[in-house]
């Protein structure tokens, strides 16, 4: 299932997520599909996306990671 808009997404996502994880999901999400994948693998997909930059804190509010390693060019020292 392609997602045409956030609005579109789940109510419960849309409860957890701040937008920007939304929009991480929502891009992963359709892209799954667009590559075939059925709507459980393609939000698993989708998950896994929103995880690799964001985090659930104890509070359980999903923050952006703040100490993500930044990946430098070749040849150049890492940016933290």
């Amino acid at each position: 299932m392609v997602y045409e808009t956030i609005d579109a997404l789940p109510q419960d996502l849309k409860n957890k997520l701040p937008a920007g994880a939304l929009e991480t999901f929502l891009a992963a999400c359709n892209q799954a599909a667009a590559k075939g994948k059925q709507q459980e693998e393609a939000h698993k997909i989708g998950w896994e996306a929103v995880q690799r930059d964001y985090e659930q804190g104890t509070d359980g509010k999903w923050r952006y990671h703040t100490a993500l390693p930044y990946e430098a060019p070749e040849g150049r020292p890492p940016v933290l």
